[in-house]
């Protein structure tokens, strides 16, 4: 008889095994390849351009929330100095 919480165990153990045993599960020709190969290549241009993507949106994300920021200070300490200026103020035109 199985003491209780023990199938979880078993289950868990299983799944490990069979993923250890399955060879699809283990690394590509890229990663393992040849280094200099155009797949390995284009792989961590791929890689790169993410990255790229990924912090120039968090970077657009803590600019945004400095500029909120300091409207909310402005409009706080009831500065002259509006956060954004409208188009009627505007002298361009």
């Amino acid at each position: 008889m199985m003491r209780r919480g023990t199938h979880g165990l078993y289950g868990s153990m299983a799944a490990v095994l069979t993923l250890a045993a399955c060879p699809a599960v283990r690394a590509c020709p890229v990663c393992t390849g040849n280094p200099d190969s155009p797949l390995t290549h284009g792989a961590q241009q791929g890689i790169l351009t993410m990255l790229v993507i990924t912090y120039a949106v968090v970077i657009g994300l803590f600019g945004m929330l400095a500029f909120v920021i300091v409207c909310a200070r402005r409009r706080h300490h009831g500065t002259s100095q509006p956060c954004v200026q409208s188009p009627k103020d505007s002298q361009l035109g």
